[in-house]
């Protein structure tokens, strides 16, 4: 069986996260989970606010992720979920693309199944506000229109307006697996 790369993209607080680690539960094991997230605040840069990180060091974090997510593709044995703010096929707010890691996995014989998560803007704003670690609005607002920019055919598009963890984990466990 080929073995699969979900790469799960979108807006702060659209639910990747939170859907990609219910998909990991329900996944044959092995699995592994790489939010871009932790990389960034969980181990590199977690006693810094986040106003006070500099773009090189969101450089180096997905560098790690990157060299992380090679080795779980070199091993082979492993159904990979990756999860960020990623573009489809730009760095221009200096994420990692969702086109790069594709040509990565392709590299080794994976299969990439894109989904990206959708909501309206005000519905996320509000679920960014809730957050421990809220994006600051002035960056959700660029990071928002940004990562919406540009949709590939390939991407397979979840709207989680106004739906539950339940209802939206549930909708794509049944997209995926009809």
């Amino acid at each position: 069986m080929r073995k699969t790369v979900y790469i799960f993209r979108g807006a702060p607080a659209s639910g990747k996260t939170t859907l990609s680690r219910s998909l990991a539960r329900k996944l044959p094991k092995p699995v592994a989970t790489l939010e871009q997230d932790y990389f960034r605040w969980g181990i590199h840069n977690f006693s810094k606010p986040k106003s006070k990180v500099l773009h090189g060091e969101h450089i180096l974090a997905d560098r790690n992720l990157i060299s992380i997510f090679r080795g779980y593709l070199k091993d082979g044995n492993y159904t990979i979920i990756l999860d960020g703010p990623f573009t489809w096929d730009t760095d221009e707010l200096g994420y990692i693309n969702s086109r790069k890691l594709i040509d990565i996995a392709n590299s080794y014989g994976y299969k990439c199944i894109n989904i990206i998560l959708k909501a309206d803007a005000k519905e996320l704003i509000k679920r960014n506000a809730k957050r421990k670690y809220a994006v600051p609005i002035k960056v959700f607002n660029e990071m928002y229109d940004v990562l919406y920019k540009k949709i590939d055919k390939s991407e397979i598009i979840f709207d989680t307006t106004n739906k539950t963890k339940t209802q939206s984990i549930k909708m794509i466990v049944r997209e995926l697996f009809k």
